[in-house]
C-alpha cells in the first residue's frame, strides 16, 4: 500500500500489506501522516472484504506528525482491502478517492 491523498494536500498514508499465504488474515503496517502544527487531523480507513461482503473495518488517526501502525483484521478470509485517507476539519471531513488492493 502506498497511497497519497491528492485531494488532501498534507495528509497521507504509506505502508505495505502482507497477504501471507492464501489470503488468510493479512497484516498491514505503515504510517499515517498529518502536517505538523495544523488545525486538522488525518485518518486512514481500512475496509476488509471477502468477495463483495464487508467483513471488518479499522482506522488510524494522527493530529500532528506521524503515527505508525501494525494492524491485523479479526476475520479469517479477506480477498480485498479498501483504503481511504481523509482529513478531518472543524467544518467536516474531506476524503480522497479510495484505493482497493486484492489478494493474488
Amino acid at each position: 500500500m502506498c497511497y497519497k491523498n491528492s485531494d488532501c494536500n498534507m495528509g497521507y498514508s504509506v505502508g505495505s500489506i502482507d497477504w501471507r499465504w492464501d489470503g488468510i488474515v493479512p497484516k498491514i503496517n505503515g504510517s499515517v501522516v498529518n502536517r505538523a502544527n495544523s488545525d486538522y487531523s488525518t485518518t486512514v480507513y481500512f475496509e476488509a472484504y471477502y468477495i463483495d461482503q464487508k467483513v471488518d473495518t479499522d482506522s488510524r488517526t494522527v493530529a500532528d506528525g506521524v503515527r505508525n501502525f501494525d494492524l491485523t483484521f479479526n476475520v479469517a478470509l479477506i480477498s480485498r482491502i479498501k483504503i481511504t485517507v481523509c482529513q478531518n476539519f472543524s467544518t467536516g471531513q474531506q476524503c480522497g478517492s479510495p484505493e482497493n488492493y486484492s489478494y493474488g
